[in-house]
């Protein structure tokens, strides 16, 4: 369905936009702006942990935080889906399941994920690199950052506890709505939004986990394994 969707714009003219609105929230422009700036060194991994809030409903939505922070596509997934299923939120015809997954690109950038169902609150997310790190709360709204001190930085990351500075700020909670404007704007301009195929990435990432879980925990690789692309998913 989304490839039929992608298709039918191109051949009519028109743009396509999905709702995945991470290059418009401070929680990810804000690690960003650090991150390229070199505040925290090289980025090594995203770590997302949260309560139980569905790999296809919100885990989508980091996928595409994932991919617009170290701007490189996903290439192999692994996933681990918790074995007790609880009442979809959004009607009892859609089954989302809760679980783990991890994510790494081409060039060895990690994403993992804990949304398993005996986790029950919170979305918080921590970026690490070989000088430091970023955590967000993002339902508070609560940054923290901790970097090596400049003369310290040749040191080996085996000197793990070397000085460090600490900077706390505030940045604001987590909304659904502005954001979604913001898409919408981008959109009726042609600048700068979320393309359906930025949207497919996300799914396909989705699809290989579900792979993924079903055969072993296997590693799909998204470059070379073959996706169900006719199959019907029960997601809302």
């Amino acid at each position: 369905e989304c490839d039929q969707m992608i298709a039918a714009c191109k051949d009519s003219g028109s743009r396509l936009a999905v709702n995945h609105q991470m290059r418009f929230m401070d929680q990810y422009t804000q690690p960003k702006k650090l991150i390229e700036k070199g505040e925290i060194g090289r980025l090594g991994s995203v770590n997302v942990v949260a309560g139980n809030f569905g790999l296809a409903m919100n885990g989508s939505h980091y996928f595409e935080m994932f991919r617009y922070i170290v701007d490189e596509k996903p290439k192999t997934v692994q996933a681990w889906f918790s074995s007790e299923v609880v009442k979809n939120p959004r009607g009892e015809q859609f089954l989302d399941h809760a679980g783990c997954i991890r994510i790494e690109t081409e060039s060895q950038k990690r994403f993992y994920m804990d949304c398993s169902s005996d986790h029950g609150h919170g979305m918080h997310v921590v970026y690490s690199g070989n000088m430091g790190r970023i955590d967000i709360d993002e339902l508070v709204g609560k940054m923290y950052i901790a970097s090596r001190e400049d003369e310290h930085r040749n040191e080996p990351t085996t000197r793990y506890a070397m000085p460090f500075t600490e900077v706390n700020s505030q940045i604001p909670p987590a909304d659904a709505v502005t954001p979604s404007l913001h898409v919408m704007e981008a959109l009726v301009k042609g600048e700068d939004y979320p393309s359906g195929e930025i949207g497919l990435m996300a799914l396909e990432t989705l699809v290989a986990a579900y792979l993924s879980n079903e055969n072993g925990n296997s590693i799909i690789d998204l470059s070379k394994d073959t996706l169900p692309r006719s199959r019907v998913f029960p997601w809302a």
